[in-house]
């Protein structure tokens, strides 16, 4: 009598082999880091344990004075992620616009950093090969246009059309979920209207400079993430059918 690969130990093996493979796959979350600019007088400071951002992460940094120069910063577990961070430009100062905002999401996007003309942002020794890049950005103005440039690429927006306290914004109300719009435009006469982030995909390298540019002469930021890119449970599943193959392959030949 020959054995074959499609015997029942095999098959069990090889099943639980492709479950464990499925669960640690999909258990992987990105590691993030994130930084909130925002001036203590704000009381706005997002405190460890609450989450907020397009990205939900805990653990924000927050930024409350400058100049900013070589910021050691954390990542969403609390741990040193080995980055740090430098801002120059003209700064205004940091400020806030409700302070009624309820906590979470409106409260990364109720403060900011602003300055006069182009902010430029580095960050150095990102621990990430491979990474997502979201800024924040709500001006303190509506309609401002404004240009996000990082990795070679500009994506173009304008702040919405509304007062920044309006519902579904900074309104200080937690049954009203803030309004996140992506600014997708590439192109510059055409910004993507009421964008509220945006979001540069696939970067890679271990230095990153990004920069923003208000079109009122003005550039605000409300924080940024970065995200790092993880692997999807694809794998396991592709593994999964090249066992189902060749066990079938195997049982067609087997006497």
């Amino acid at each position: 009598m020959k054995t074959s690969c499609t015997s029942p130990a095999w098959i069990l093996r090889a099943c639980v082999l492709t479950v464990v493979l499925l669960v640690s796959d999909a258990s992987v979350s990105a590691t993030t880091i994130g930084v909130n600019f925002a001036p203590v007088a704000s009381g706005h400071l997002l405190p460890a344990g609450t989450s907020a951002g397009v990205v939900p992460q805990m653990n924000w940094q927050n930024i409350t004075s400058t100049p900013v120069s070589s910021v050691m910063l954390n990542d969403s577990t609390g741990a040193a992620s080995g980055a740090s961070l430098s801002v120059t430009g003209s700064f205004v100062g940091l400020g806030w616009y409700n302070s009624a905002a309820a906590i979470g999401d409106e409260w990364l996007m109720d403060t900011n950093l602003a300055a006069s003309g182009t902010m430029s942002f580095s960050v150095s020794s990102i621990p990430y090969a491979a990474y997502d890049l979201i800024i924040y950005n709500q001006p303190l103005f509506s309609g401002v246009t404004y240009t996000y440039a990082a990795g070679g690429t500009s994506y173009y927006g304008a702040s919405p059309l509304v007062s920044n306290t309006s519902a579904g914004y900074v309104d200080g109300n937690s049954g009203t979920p803030f309004t996140f719009v992506e600014a997708t435009s590439t192109l510059p006469g055409s910004p993507t209207p009421g964008s509220t982030y945006t979001r540069f995909e696939g970067l890679s390298g271990s230095h990153l400079t990004f920069s923003i540019t208000g079109g009122n002469g003005i550039s605000y930021i409300n924080g940024f993430q970065i995200v790092e890119s993880v692997p999807e449970p694809s794998r396991a599943l592709l593994l999964l059918g090249g066992l189902l193959a060749i066990s079938g392959r195997r049982g067609r030949r087997a006497v």
